[in-house]
Parts: C-alpha cells; structure tokens; sequence
C-alpha cells in the first residue's frame, strides 16, 4: 500500500509538471484540463488512503482562491446570462481544484514536486512556445518578404499576445533570480536572448512596462540596500541598450510611442474608439456600470454581454464585434461579482505579495508583482491560460513562503 501511495505521488507531481509546462507552452493547453482531472483522481484516492490533512500556516493564500471561485458560483443565480456564466465557471474550474489539492496535502507537502522542477519546466514549456514562435515568423517573412509577421498577434497564433508576455516575464524573473536552476552559461545566453526579443516581437506594453518596473525595483533595492552598485548598474545597462533596439525595432510599440508623444492626452474628444487608446474608453464604460450594481454586480459570465450591447447602443462597432471585455481584471471582477469579489481577488494577490516582502522571497514577489500590473490591462482570469498561470503561481507562493526557508534577494 506504501509502495502505491508513493507511485500515485509521484505521478501526481509528474502531472502537475505537465500542467505547467502546457499551460506555459499554448501549442499544447488544451492537455491541461484533463491532467487537472487526473491530478484529482489521484487526491481523492490519497484522501481517503492516507487521510490527507489540512495545511495550516499560509493556507489562505489558497483558501482565497476558493472563495473566489465560490463568489463567481453564487453569481451564477443572479445573472441574466446562465449559458455564458456555466462556461466561465467551467473556464475558472482550477482556480477552486488546484488550491483545494495542496491545501490538503499536509505537513510534508509529498505532492508538491519543488521550486528547481516547477521553475524549470515554466522555462522550458514558455521556451519551446517562443522558439516555434520565432521559426514560424521567419519562415512567414521568407514567403511574404513581411516584416510585421515577427511582431504582435502575428507573432504569437495559440495565445493572446498579453498573456504570453506575462509568462515572459516570470520566465526572465525565474531565470535573474535563479541561476543555480539553469548552471550552464550558455544554455542561460540562450534562453535570455529568446526571453527577451520575443517579449518585444509580442509588443505588449503591459509586459515590457511590468518588467521594466521589476527591474527598476531590483535596481533601488541593489544601490541602496543591498549595496551590490556595479552589478545593478551592469545588469540595468545591458537590459536597457537591448529595450531600446528592440522597441524601436516594434511597429507595435514605435507606433504606439509616436502617438503618445504626439498626443499625450489619447483621450480625444468625439469618438474616442479612434483616439489611439481604446482600454481608457472601455474603463471609462466599466467604471460607469458598476457605479449602478457596486455590492453584488451582474453576475458571472454577465461583462461581456452588457459591454458589448453598451457599445452597439453606443455605436463603437469595432468593441461590439470583438465583444471586448473591461481588459482590467480588478474592473472585470467587480463588474462580475461585486466589491467583495474585488476584495476577494485583491487579498488573494496582496497577502503572499507582502509575505514575501517582509521574507524577501524573490521569486514569489516577481511573478506575484507582474501579475497584478497585467491585471491592470487584460482581464487574465477570462481565459483558461490566465486562471491556470494564477493559480501556480499561488501555489508557488503557498510552498515557498510555508516554510522558513526562502530564495532571498540577492
């Protein structure tokens, strides 16, 4: 029976490294609902074979996880929209299986494979997806003679570009503040120059403007506290010279610097959908909508619905065809489920980003700290890339900040 319940855990561990590694790598994320449904299987026989206890310490980095998907299964009773609602709970399904699995795996965390494995198949699965990314493009380019191919929603065919930016950058994060994980120098060199130019060929602002605000930190924290000043200045230099050739080398990003600079306001009078910055608009509305349903919103699966009949009525037809969401998650949220459910998102990400601050846990503050800059831009949690990538990161935060061990700053 020992020998059994050892095998089960160890497949589970081995499922949720594929997990990550697909859910990183968009080529194969369609794997990723049923391996969660096989990690399941496997709990609910270990459960019940080896009385699986509840975790005590930083449980609810977890706990708010579920209340969460709790908040959004309540909103399915007052929404007007239950077919759309039924499918967002089903697209959020891992925001309540994955917490609940380790939050009963115990003292000794046997199903929790560790940070070196989890950070290296994040790497790996967001690697291969860029490296394909990179030969497709070129090999577009050789047919169409089209440089844009390499940039922007061209660059990237089986996932949103914001999204696999995000994972961009916890890849860089893992790999700055890792190194033991990756030891050979060359395969590093490597895996920075694919990180790096696809971050900008994705030219999303959102991604570069997040790790340009990691890096920015990091930097304080090395010429005033950690008084590392030349490795600061080094690492930021570098960082900064190979920024400016590959954003102005971006169609995306040059266009969208020009336009700024040479209309800072963006936010133009008469039809704004022409103004340069559709999101300030889409706020503006979102903002507006949930001024009058503040406590409980429209329910779950409801935003799309309302926003879209707000912009047909509106005649914003360009938003009402592609069914635009708030592209906020915390606006999303709110709009959804109501100021506690925004309360709810926002503790769930605020509690282990300040645990990790006060223990100086680098990897848990990175991926935590890009995640709720990306959340100000896209509504991540709407799709299964998103939900998944927010809940291994919570589970990242729930095993490294449990212990009193860390990976501090260094």
């Amino acid at each position: 029976m020992l020998q059994k319940t050892n095998l089960l855990e160890t497949v589970f561990r081995g499922f949720f490294l594929l997990s990550v590694l697909f859910t990183t790598m968009p080529l194969l994320k369609g794997l990723v609902p049923p391996i969660f449904i096989f990690m399941t299987l496997i709990f609910v026989y270990l459960a019940f074979s080896k009385k699986l206890m509840l975790s005590k310490g930083k449980s609810l980095i977890l706990i708010s996880s579920l209340v969460l998907y709790a908040l959004y299964s309540i909103g399915t009773i007052y929404t007007p929209y239950l077919d759309s609602a039924l499918i967002d709970l089903r697209i959020k399904s891992a925001l309540f299986f994955i917490p609940l699995l380790f939050l009963f795996d115990g003292k000794n965390k046997s199903l929790w494979p560790g940070n070196k494995n989890v950070s290296r198949f994040f790497v790996a699965g967001i690697s291969i997806y860029l490296i394909y990314c990179i030969i497709r493009s070129f090999y577009f380019y050789l047919k169409t003679k089209d440089f844009s191919v390499f940039f922007y929603e061209e660059f990237t065919p089986f996932e949103q570009h914001a999204y696999v930016a995000l994972i961009t950058d916890i890849a860089i994060a893992i790999l700055f503040f890792y190194k033991e994980f990756f030891k050979n120098t060359y395969v590093r060199v490597v895996l920075y120059a694919v990180l790096l130019s696809s971050l900008f060929f994705l030219s999303s602002r959102g991604g570069i403007l997040a790790l340009f605000l990691l890096l920015g930190i990091y930097f304080v924290y090395q010429v005033f506290i950690g008084k590392k000043r030349a490795l600061a200045f080094k690492s930021i230099g570098i960082i900064l010279f190979f920024t400016i050739i590959f954003s102005w080398s971006s169609p995306v990003v040059r266009s969208g610097l020009m336009r700024l600079y040479q209309n800072p306001k963006v936010f133009s009078e008469g039809k704004k959908e022409d103004s340069g910055e559709p999101r300030l608009l889409i706020w503006e509305i979102s903002w507006s909508l949930y001024k009058e349903k503040p406590v409980l919103g429209y329910g779950t699966g409801s935003v799309s619905e309302i926003l879209t009949k707000v912009y047909a009525k509106n005649d914003y037809e360009e938003y009402a065809t592609k069914r635009w969401n708030a592209h906020n998650q915390y606006l999303q949220t709110v709009l959804s489920i109501g100021a506690i459910g925004g309360i709810v998102l926002l503790f769930s990400l605020l509690l282990p980003f300040f645990i990790s601050i006060r223990k100086r846990e680098s990897l848990v503050f990175s991926a935590l700290f890009l995640f709720m800059i990306n959340l100000f831009t896209e509504s991540m949690l709407e799709r299964q890339t998103g939900v998944c990538l927010f809940v291994i990161v919570l589970a990242i935060a729930f095993h490294n900040l449990e212990g009193n061990k860390s990976k501090q700053i260094e």
